[in-house]
C-alpha cells in the first residue's frame, strides 16, 4: 500500500500541475501583482526618472554626432524608443500583456503534449493526465485486484470496483457520496467475482504477490514517469512567474533600456528563453509520455525497466531542467 500511495502522490501533484496551468483563474493573484507593482514602478521610478534619462541619452546622441558616428546614434535612438514604448505601455496594459503571454504560452504547451497522445482516446485537456495514470496508477490497481489488467475479470468488473471503493470528484463536489451505499455496492461486485470463481483470492489479499508486484511496478513507474512530468511542469510554472515579473519590471528595464540598450536586450533575452523554456519542456514531456506508454504496452518488465531508465535520463539530459532554470534568473 505504501509502494503503491507513493505512486499515487506522484500523479495527484503532477496532475495538480497541469490543471493549475490549465486554470484560467488559478494565476489571478499574479494578475493583481503585476497590477499594483508595475503601477508603482511607474509612477515611482519611471514618471520621476525618464527626464533625467532623456536628458541622458540626449548627451549620448550628441556624443555620437560629434564623433560621426551616425550608425550608432541610430542604434542607440531605436533602442532607447523601444525601452520608452516597452516601459510606457507595459505599465499601462500590464495585466493585458500578462494574460496574453500566458494564455498563449499554456495553449502552445499544451497543445505540443497532447500531440503525442491518440486523441481519439481523450480530450485534449485531459490527454497527459488520462494516459499517464492509466498507465501508472489504474492498470497496476487492476493487477493487484484481479491479477492481470487485461484478463476477463478485470475488463467486467473493474470500473464497476473502482466505483464502489471511491468517491468521484463529481460526487465530492456534490456531497453525494454515500459511504454506506458504497460499501453495499462493493459486496455486491466481491460477490460477483467470486460466483465467476476466478480472481477472487487475488481481490481478498489471500493471494498477495500480484498485489506485491503491481505495487512494485507502481512505484517504480511512478518515480520514472512523474519525476520527469514534475519537473517539467515545475518549469513552466516558473516560465510563467517570470514572465510576470519581466512585464511589472519593464518599466525600470525600459528605463535603463533608453540610456544602457544591454539591460534591454538581456530583458528581452531572458523573456525569451523562458517562453522557449516552457514550450521545450511541453515538448519533452508529451515525448517522454508516449515512450513510456509505448514501453509499457509492447516490452516485456524487465525490459521496460531498463527502457524507462534510459528514456528518462536521456531527455534529463537533453532537457537540462537546471540549466533552463538557471538561464532565467
Amino acid at each position: 500500500s505504501w509502494l503503491f500511495n507513493v505512486a499515487k502522490d506522484f500523479a495527484a501533484m503532477t496532475n495538480g500541475l497541469h490543471y493549475l496551468l490549465l486554470d484560467p483563474h488559478a494565476f489571478d493573484w499574479l494578475n493583481t501583482l503585476v497590477q499594483a507593482v508595475s503601477g508603482t514602478m511607474f509612477e515611482g521610478v519611471f514618471s520621476v526618472w525618464a527626464q533625467l534619462a532623456l536628458l541622458i541619452f540626449g548627451a549620448i546622441l550628441l556624443w555620437h554626432g560629434k564623433t560621426g558616428d551616425n550608425a550608432g546614434a541610430a542604434k542607440r535612438g531605436i533602442w532607447a524608443i523601444i525601452g520608452f514604448w516597452m516601459a510606457a505601455s507595459a505599465a499601462l496594459l500590464p495585466v493585458t500583456y500578462n494574460d496574453f503571454f500566458r494564455e498563449n504560452l499554456v495553449a502552445m504547451t499544451g497543445a505540443a503534449q497532447a500531440g503525442f497522445i491518440d486523441p481519439s482516446q481523450s480530450s485534449s485537456k485531459n490527454a497527459m493526465p488520462d494516459a499517464v495514470m492509466k498507465t501508472v496508477v489504474y492498470d497496476n490497481w487492476l493487477t493487484g485486484e484481479f491479477g492481470a489488467p487485461d484478463n476477463d475479470q478485470a475488463k467486467k468488473y473493474g470500473a464497476q470496483l473502482l466505483d464502489a471503493q471511491a468517491c468521484n470528484k463529481r460526487e465530492h463536489a456534490d456531497g453525494h457520496c454515500n459511504t454506506e451505499q458504497k460499501q453495499k455496492a462493493f459486496e455486491e461486485v466481491a460477490q460477483k467475482v467470486k460466483d465467476d470463481n476466478q480472481s477472487y483470492t487475488t481481490l481478498q489479499g489471500v493471494d498477495y504477490w500480484p498485489r506485491v508486484s503491481a505495487a512494485t511496478i507502481a512505484f517504480y513507474q511512478g518515480f520514472y514517469v512523474y519525476l520527469f512530468q514534475l519537473i517539467s511542469k515545475i518549469i513552466i510554472v516558473l516560465s510563467l512567474v517570470m514572465i510576470a515579473v519581466l512585464i511589472f519590471l519593464l518599466p525600470i528595464t525600459g528605463l535603463l533600456g533608453m540610456i544602457n540598450p544591454d539591460t534591454l536586450r538581456a530583458n528581452i533575452k531572458t523573456f525569451g528563453t523562458a517562453f522557449v523554456n516552457a514550450i521545450m519542456m511541453g515538448l519533452l514531456g508529451g515525448l517522454h509520455t508516449r515512450l513510456v506508454i509505448w514501453g509499457t504496452e509492447a516490452l516485456p518488465f524487465i525490459v521496460q525497466s531498463l527502457f524507462l531508465l534510459l528514456v528518462t535520463i536521456l531527455l534529463l539530459m537533453i532537457a537540462r531542467p537546471i540549466k533552463r532554470m538557471k538561464s532565467m534568473l
